[in-house]
């Protein structure tokens, strides 16, 4: 399933405007699927939106850069992913937040 499959859901933050090209959307990541091949040595993260649409399939050839979004993917939350500029980022969270769960043990 690619981007042209998600165009009707506005929901999701796609739309069309008068030129019929895709404007910048955030969409919420809410699953992710993760492989890392061991023979080519290259990674792919497809990130999923609420209706379990394909977002982004991502192909990596860094494994310090697969890793870098793996632990984003599995630490973080929220989670968005601009598809304008293919930014996957965190939402709002107070400073030092992992430092606190560090020392309380979680």
């Amino acid at each position: 399933m690619g981007l042209d499959s998600l165009t009707t859901k506005s929901k999701e933050g796609y739309f069309d405007n008068p030129q019929n090209e895709f404007l910048m959307a955030n969409i919420l990541v809410t699953s992710y699927y993760s492989r890392w091949d061991l023979k080519e040595h290259k990674g792919r993260i497809a990130m999923y939106d609420s209706s379990n649409q394909l977002i982004e399939n991502h192909m990596f050839s860094d494994p310090a850069e697969f890793q870098a979004v793996v632990s984003m993917l599995r630490n973080e939350k929220p989670l968005w992913y601009d598809t304008q500029v293919q930014h996957l980022r965190t939402g709002s969270e107070p400073v030092g937040e992992g430092e606190n769960r560090m020392h309380e043990g979680v």
